[in-house]
Formats: structure tokens, sequence, C-alpha cells
């Protein structure tokens, strides 16, 4: 299901215009309003298994550069002429020293060597987290080999005792939250070390935030996070929930069914699993059901 669709499943409740074109806009930022709520609700109640992807992530072998420009002091550099925006995190190598890159052509930090030119590497170390992800849920495979083990958030030094480096194949990950250290729609980065040396692959379920709809999202076919059977059975109801507190409700439908009707849902959802047993299959079961 797209959101233009959920918009006309949300209009279906009100007295409104059945075209999301043509509903005014005070009127849309209500409807808007309760998609936004509706869709909250399932998020905050739903059980974590139905609110995670898959998430792969293609390494990139390190590219070698001959002619890095580097300024002591800034943080631009030229010099790469094949940045992308997955690239944002990503280690360049120079002259001895991991210098992680931000957007476009800059490093996060300045460079503090002598100004010139210089040999490098970009490794592509790290993996961009844009929103919807709001977490990892579960382990991290790299090339559906190894299971890579977390370490915390400080400083790291290879070769020394926080990471007992053994080969070249990565063995460890952190979580770098960014802030606006780099700028742009990045909330944080998956950092894995070693240095990985070849193409290779990185995989892991994410949980998704609560999506959100703006007045564009009733016009637009922009797909759900959310699967189809579940916006029908809770995502549905729980906007009808909230539609039906407003002044757009249409007069014909049963306003305190509606409301019932989104209670019932939240507190079935509170206590939802996906069934399991000893007489059952447990494939796609989420972990502790």
């Amino acid at each position: 299901m797209t959101t233009l669709q959920l918009a006309q499943r949300a209009l279906s409740f009100t007295a409104l215009a059945q075209d999301p074109a043509s509903v005014p806009a005070d009127q849309a930022a209500v409807v808007v309003g309760a998609m936004n709520a509706g869709m909250s609700k399932y998020y905050l109640n739903a059980p974590s298994g139905r609110k995670t992807t898959p998430v792969t992530y293609f390494l990139k072998p390190p590219r070698n550069y001959q002619s890095i420009s580097l300024t002591q002091g800034s943080s631009a550099f030229s010099g790469v002429n094949d940045l992308q925006d997955d690239d944002i995190g990503d280690t360049l190598y120079v002259s001895g020293r991991k210098c992680p890159l931000a957007i476009g052509s800059n490093m996060r930090e300045p460079w503090p060597g002598q100004t010139g030119v210089y040999p490098g590497v970009i490794y592509d170390d790290a993996v961009p987290m844009y929103s919807p992800i709001r977490r990892i849920e579960g382990s991290v495979i790299f090339n559906e080999q190894h299971r890579l083990d977390y370490i915390s958030e400080v400083p790291i030094v290879e070769d020394e005792v926080v990471i007992p480096k053994t080969s070249n194949t990565p063995q460890f990950y952190s979580i770098e939250n960014l802030g606006d250290v780099v700028g742009g729609a990045v909330r944080g980065l998956i950092r894995i070390y070693p240095f990985p040396t070849q193409p290779s692959t990185l995989r892991f379920s994410a949980s998704l935030e609560p999506q959100q709809f703006t007045i564009l999202s009733m016009s637009s076919a922009f797909s759900l996070y959310v699967n189809n059977l579940d916006v029908e059975a809770f995502v549905v109801p729980l906007i009808a929930a909230e539609l039906a507190q407003t002044t757009v409700w249409n007069p014909s439908i049963d306003r305190a069914s509606a409301l019932l009707k989104g209670k019932e849902t939240e507190a079935y959802l509170r206590t939802y699993h996906e069934p399991s047993g000893p007489n059952m299959s447990r494939v796609l079961t989420p972990s502790g059901y």
C-alpha cells in the first residue's frame, strides 16, 4: 500500500472530498495529523518483530589515489573525483592518519599535517544509517561468514589492547551517533574494524521509526514501511479512531464504534505475538516469541 492509498482509506471515514488532491489544506492537515497519530500508536504498541526490516549494504573495495591535496587547518580536499553519497563516514587513510569523510570532498576534522599533495586510500568501512532506521536488532553479519562483535563508542586504536587484530577480516563494529557532525540526513554510522580489503557485504536487521506523513503524502504514492496486512488490521482502525475525534468525521458513520475499535486495536497490539509452540515451525518468528 502507498501513502496515497492510505490517505484514500482515511478520507473514506470523513465527510470530505474523497480525492486527496481536492481537500483544502486546512482540512488535509487534520487528516494528515490523524494518519501520523495512528501510525505512531501502531509503532508504540506493536511487537518489535513487526517493526524491523532487513538491511544489506555492499562495501566497495579500497580505492587508491596518488594526488590528494590537503591544506593544514582545512577539512576540504581535492584529487578524489568519484565520491558518492554512501561514502559519508568512510575513512581516508593518508600519511598514516585516519580521516573520516563528511559530505562531499570534506573530512570530518581539519587536516593537522603540512599542506601538500599525498597518496591515500579510501576504505569503505562505514555504513551510513538514514531515517527511518532507529537501531540495529540482533547480529551484524559480514560477508555472510562472520558475526561481528560489538565494541563501545569510545575511540578505537587498532592493534592495541582494545582491538586484538588477528587478520585483515573485519571482526568488530561500533555505532557512531553523529548528530550534526557530518551534516545531511545521516543519523549514525556502523563502523567496522579492521578495514575491509575486498568487496564485501554487511547485513543486519533494523527497527524503524514511525513513518511520518505530510500533506504531500496524501497526493503522492510513497511506499509505506508497514506491510499491507498490518495496515488494514491495525493502522487503519487507529487512524479512524483519531479522525472520529475531529470535525471532519462523517456523521453517517458511528463515531462511538470507531473509538471503541481504536482502543481494542491498541489493546490487542500490546498482547499480540506470532504464533509459536512445540508443534509449529518457528521460521521467521521474531526473537523472544
